[in-house]
Order: structure tokens, then C-alpha cells, then sequence
């Protein structure tokens, strides 16, 4: 059985020449001395699971996301995911958010980051979603 890789950097990592590569495929096809990093994530994740059902929790909370200039929090913010075998509402949470009228939305942590931190880049497709944070968190994003 392949062993688990756990790692909890307290910084953003700057610089991936310093990092053990060897996980990299041997048929890569970039030269990490020339990769950089050019945004983070930060969150905490809690995951709850149930076994018999076949199903994971995942509720993510006091996600950051920053760049070598900047960091921005999303305070309040705490995302959701239900992850079953099977779609089910006969799953308590799904029946949950059925009830409370909430339904399945899909956001990129990543996107959401290159998208605020970056305003160069073309954001249309991403603004419902940023319009909807923005109202959760009482933050400005763009």
C-alpha cells in the first residue's frame, strides 16, 4: 500500500526548487526550475464520512488565497461538499440543503484566487460566482 503524503507549510511556498520533486512522473514534459508558483490556497478542512452509506462530508472554512503581492480572506465563507458514491437525497445532508434550498453550485478555490487576485484575466464566466461571495463575505473581491 502506497503511504499517505502529509505536509502543513505555515508559508506560501515561493520557490519549487527547494521541494522533493520525485513524485513528478518521469515523463513530465516541463523542467520545474522553470515552474513557479502563482497562487496559493489556504483553508481548513474538516471531513466527516459515513462508511456504510458510502458517502464523505467535506465543509472547508477560512479559505485565503494570496500571491507573492497579496493575500484576500473570504471571512464567513465556509464551503460544503457532499461526496456520495451515488447521488441520493436519502442522504441526511443532501436532504438538508434540499430543505433549506440550497443547491449544488461549483466553485474552483484556484479559479476563484487566479480570478481576484489577477483582474487581468478574463473574468465574465466567473462573476455570478464572484457577485455571490462578495454578498456572502461583505467583501469587495473585483
Amino acid at each position: 500500500m502506497a503511504s499517505a503524503l502529509t505536509w502543513h507549510p505555515t508559508e506560501p511556498i515561493t520557490d519549487l526548487r527547494s521541494l522533493d520533486l520525485s513524485w513528478l512522473p518521469g515523463n513530465f514534459p516541463h523542467d520545474p526550475a522553470t515552474l513557479a508558483p502563482t497562487v496559493w490556497t489556504r483553508f481548513r478542512r474538516l471531513m466527516l464520512a459515513d462508511v456504510e452509506r458510502g458517502e464523505r462530508i467535506t465543509v472547508d472554512l477560512e479559505l485565503q488565497v494570496g500571491d507573492a503581492t497579496r493575500t484576500v480572506d473570504f471571512p464567513g465563507l465556509v464551503i460544503v461538499e457532499v461526496k456520495q458514491q451515488k447521488f441520493s437525497l436519502a442522504s441526511p445532508m443532501a436532504r438538508q440543503f434540499h430543505d433549506l434550498h440550497r443547491s449544488p453550485r461549483h466553485v474552483s478555490k484556484y479559479c476563484v484566487g487566479m480570478v481576484t487576485l489577477h483582474p487581468e484575466i478574463k473574468n465574465n464566466q466567473f462573476k455570478q460566482v464572484i457577485r455571490r461571495l462578495e454578498d456572502i463575505c461583505g467583501v469587495q473581491l473585483l
